[in-house]
């Protein structure tokens, strides 16, 4: 795990409510995390009720112009856990394509303890845009629902599993 001091958990909650506060005056933001694995400066999820097309790329600009330090950032809708990594992962699976849903920052103003920026102080920062679309689309992009899958019993199919 990342060596996170009490002070980067304090300057992560000030982050967040950079982020949020940033993020409410372009879109409809549920919540925002500020990643542990990133040190609570580099890298951001936020969850969005999307109104309209174009929110998920707003919301990324928002968040990569809060502050200098974030360097990544993933937005998501709101049946999407931002605190659940395999979640997040889902929706970057399910929902994204690289090519219409990332936003690459190029040779932007970074942080100076973010080992990979250059020797100018310059980093490439990225978004993507993991919501669903709108419109007649967006069933297609619900998630999967299993028939009273909380009464299956692995265990029943799989008595070896542990």
């Amino acid at each position: 795990a990342f060596p996170c001091r009490e002070e980067h958990v304090s300057n992560g909650l000030i982050r967040e409510v950079e982020l949020y506060n940033s993020l409410r005056n372009q879109v409809d933001v549920i919540d925002v995390n500020v990643t542990e694995g990133g040190g609570y400066r580099f890298n951001a999820f936020a969850s969005i009720n999307k109104q309209k097309e174009g929110d998920g790329k707003s919301a990324i600009l928002a968040a990569l112009g809060s502050n200098k330090d974030l360097k990544q950032v993933v937005i998501v809708d709101g049946d999407v856990d931002i605190f659940d990594v395999q979640d997040i992962e889902w929706a970057i699976t399910t929902r994204a394509q690289a090519s219409l849903d990332m936003v690459i920052v190029p040779g932007a103003l970074g942080s100076s303890l973010e080992p990979s920026h250059d020797l100018r102080g310059v980093t490439d920062k990225v978004g993507i845009d993991a919501t669903k679309p709108m419109g007649e689309l967006a069933f297609e992009f619900e998630r999967a629902k299993i028939p009273r899958y909380e009464n299956i019993d692995i265990n029943r199919y799989f008595p070896n599993l542990k």
